[in-house]
């Protein structure tokens, strides 16, 4: 097989590949076996027809369509291997002129990687951001962690608050009629970290416990459900259990419990080291970044569509 290589513009290189005839003639005998499997021709069995009836029945373009179908793969990674070519997208055929008992000329063009021609990078001056830990980020990844270890404890001597866990049925309703999978029995919303219609979790604080009452709310206009975006509704709700949550004692024994420390004192001064730690490495990183995009600004090179896509 022999090629010839032309370098065009925006790292696309154009190749003209000669097939040999012998070659091209045997792709075009596999390519018409193959077809013959799936034609019915009278008087021969599937597969078992001749090449020039199995021509008569479907025509030699459509075998030479199936030729070059199952021979370019094994020839586009020919020619990239011999030329060591860095593709960044499947060859495309440009043309291509196939006779039998002739060599099959192909003309395909490849997108390369680009080449990239370094501007200057050394002795390059980059100005990046300082970066402390804040004062408070100690107490907040303390705090974050006494969250994670709360429980929830069940309470009967006080209405409900915004922060409270509740366990209620609600039934639906819009325009009077009731709301298809708008109910429930026994349902437990947090009411801090609702994810219910705009207003719903709202009013459900400042209740008592077997309260019964009525929530108005109205969906958003972009609501799933078409029939109910920004449509008002009303949902009957009995409150069935209060729950709060209780955070654990910062003590020794909460330190041991969540660390391999056994006081807080050590707890403590072990994440500040990581936050310091954490702070290092984001600055390292910040600073890795923005030589790196110094760099680039000051290099040269074509960007493939191909690679964008």
């Amino acid at each position: 097989m022999k090629t010839t290589i032309e370098k065009q513009p925006e790292n696309i290189v154009k190749v003209d590949i000669e097939v040999p005839a012998k070659d091209a003639v045997n792709y075009y005998n596999n390519a018409a076996k193959r077809l013959a499997q799936y034609v019915n021709i009278p008087g021969f069995r599937k597969g078992k027809a001749p090449r020039n009836i199995v021509e008569q029945n479907i025509g030699e373009e459509r075998i030479k369509h199936e030729a070059l179908e199952g021979a370019l793969p094994k020839i586009f990674s020919e020619v990239i291997k011999e030329n060591d070519f860095d593709v960044v997208a499947q060859p495309y055929v440009e043309s291509y002129d196939y006779k039998i008992g002739e060599d099959l000329r192909i003309v395909a063009k490849l997108e390369l990687r680009p080449e990239v021609t370094l501007g200057e990078y050394k002795g390059l001056t980059i100005e990046v951001e300082e970066y402390k830990t804040p004062e408070d980020a100690l107490q907040k990844s303390i705090d974050s962690l006494l969250e994670q270890h709360a429980t929830t404890v069940v309470v009967t001597d006080r209405k409900t608050l915004n922060t409270d866990t509740i366990v209620f049925d609600f039934e639906g309703f819009s325009n009077g009629e009731k709301i298809e999978h708008g109910d429930a029995k026994n349902y437990t919303l947090d009411l801090a970290h609702s994810s219910f219609i705009p207003g719903f979790a709202e009013q459900l604080a400042d209740r008592t416990l077997g309260e019964e009452f009525e929530i108005n709310v109205t969906f958003p206009e972009e609501y799933h459900a078409e029939n109910l975006a920004g449509k008002d509704a009303v949902f009957k709700v009995k409150v069935k259990e209060i729950k709060k949550r209780e955070l654990p004692e910062l003590d020794d024994d909460f330190a041991s419990e969540v660390s391999e420390f056994d006081t807080m004192d050590e707890f403590r001064a072990d994440v500040r080291k990581k936050l310091e730690e954490a702070a290092e490495n984001k600055a390292k990183v910040e600073t890795e970044n923005a030589v790196i995009d110094k760099v680039i600004e000051n290099a040269e090179f074509d960007l493939p569509d191909a690679m964008v896509e």
